[in-house]
């Protein structure tokens, strides 16, 4: 849920879409970890690439221009991949705690 909120401010990749089914701890674990990464990922290339792109099409003012919501984008794309991996891990430990509540 926080995660998902500040991953639509840093325009960040974490949509559910993309993840199977968190079954246990372990699932939980490994999709938090990719969760976190992707965040990082997303971010750091938000403030790489981007700039870079807009150098070639407007130079200089380009760069900087884009540069600052870059630097924006990898602190809220990061916290949500952050959040978004807390949460998947949680809903692990929540799975495991209910594998055998049938």
């Amino acid at each position: 849920a926080v995660g998902d909120g500040l991953g639509s401010i840093g325009q960040a990749k974490l949509s559910q879409q993309d993840q199977p089914e968190i079954t246990g701890v372990l699932s939980g674990a490994r999709q938090g970890l990719k969760s976190i990464g992707r965040g990082i990922g997303e971010g750091f290339k938000g403030v790489v690439r981007n700039p870079m792109e807009n150098a070639r099409k407007e130079g200089a003012l380009g760069f900087a221009k884009v540069l600052g919501t870059g630097v924006v984008g990898l602190v809220t794309t990061s916290a949500a991949g952050v959040f978004k991996g807390v949460e998947n891990i949680a809903a692990g430990v929540d799975a495991e705690t209910h594998r055998f509540d049938e």
